[in-house]
């Protein structure tokens, strides 16, 4: 009859430690009448594969950093309460063209216990996307028009776009100037500000 001793669960290589009792027909112990040698062999866990895919984020332009911390794995063992938790994620604040790749540290817990390492992680990252935000500006005067007078005019005041983002304000920093009689578009050139 053999009983084996080991009882883990955990990744790594273990020696396969077992009792051994040798039984007669009768049920009987009757391993004192033997010099029993057990060679003991290995087990081993080998880490679980596990592709985490981190998720997309898009997010509209409002000054402050925004993280996407949700991730999936089908290779995930949460029927035995295996979970995520992230440590760390990329965060992103300003518009960019590519976005920016959702790179998330990601912990393996089951209860309180870090158990990271029986998992052979590997990621396929989501993009963090950040929008701009629409606005428009518009000068004070729609249709300014002026007396010829030999001199250059223009039309920079501006009214404040309602939704720009606390802080932030637009600048006018060039204009069209108009010198002779006629209509021209009241081209502006703006800068937004903190």
């Amino acid at each position: 009859m053999v009983t084996p001793k080991l009882e883990a669960v955990n990744a790594g290589a273990y020696e396969n430690e077992i009792e051994a009792k040798i039984i007669d027909a009768d049920g009987n112990d009757v391993t004192d009448n033997y010099n029993l040698t057990v060679e003991y062999g290995t087990l081993t866990i080998n880490k679980r594969k596990m592709t985490v895919k981190t998720d997309d984020g898009t997010f509209d332009y409002d000054g402050a950093a925004h993280t996407q911390k949700t991730c999936s794995s089908d290779e995930l063992l949460s029927e035995l309460g295996h979970e995520f938790e992230v440590a760390s994620a990329t965060s992103v604040t300003d518009v960019s063209e590519t976005g920016t790749e959702n790179v998330l540290d990601v912990r393996v817990v089951c209860g309180k216990d870090d158990i990271t390492d029986n998992y052979d992680i590997s990621y396929e990252n989501g993009t963090l996307t950040v929008k701009a935000r629409e606005i428009t500006v518009t000068t004070k005067e729609q249709n300014a028009s002026f007396v010829y007078d030999g001199t250059e005019h223009d039309n920079t005041e501006i009214n404040q776009p309602e939704n720009m983002v606390k802080g932030q304000f637009v600048s006018v920093i060039g204009s069209a100037k108009i010198k002779t009689v006629g209509t021209m578009d009241n081209a502006l050139e703006v800068i937004v500000e903190d």
